[in-house]
């Protein structure tokens, strides 16, 4: 490498440097805790459960391959995905914002630029993979978000009950008493 040139780790090989550091640390855990198989005892005794413990051993290796996969891979695939797909959307005239936060237009793309304007007459070029977000793409997302969090608020407005109008205690007990007047009276 030149000493211009930066080394470029991606998120994805950091979570997959992490995930491997995880998985070596527990598989170094395990084999502190496999039992020994000398048993100390003379005689053809030996010890019987050495091949349970190995069985139970690749059992945890293979519980635990399982969750690094839906844990650390799927997840960051998911991700890579979508980044890609969004990078494949891109056309003049959207508004990005790059990985260094510079808010632009796109004024043309290639394979591997863009070249955005951020003001009258200031473009520069950046590669296409340090698009972040499309701007649009993210309103939209928030304006979703935000006429959800309205509809529920509409929802629970709709399944209060509504407050019935009652009289007041001393004009309940007035017509109680007329009714019983009235009743006597008769």
């Amino acid at each position: 490498m030149g000493l211009g040139e930066h080394s470029r780790c991606s998120p994805s090989s950091t979570w997959f440097l992490r995930g491997l550091l995880v998985l070596v640390t527990l598989l170094d855990l395990l084999w502190w805790l496999q039992p020994t198989g000398s048993g100390g005892s003379g005689g053809g005794g030996g010890s019987s459960g050495g091949g349970m413990g190995c069985a139970m051993q690749a059992g945890l290796f293979a519980v635990m391959m399982v969750v690094f996969y839906f844990v650390l891979l799927r997840p960051e695939q998911k991700r890579r995905k979508e980044q890609e797909e969004m990078l494949k959307s891109l056309r003049r005239g959207t508004k990005v914002r790059t990985s260094g936060g510079i808010l632009g237009e796109v004024v043309s793309v290639t394979d591997d630029e863009a070249v955005l304007q951020i003001d009258n007459k200031v473009r520069i070029n950046i590669l296409r993979s340090h698009v972040q977000t499309i701007e649009s793409a993210r309103k939209e997302e928030e304006a979703k978000k935000a006429d959800k969090s309205k509809d529920k608020d509409s929802d629970k407005k709709k399944d209060e009950p509504k407050a019935e109008k009652r009289k007041p205690a001393d004009e309940e007990e007035q017509e109680e008493e007329s009714e019983e007047r009235d009743g006597a009276s008769e």
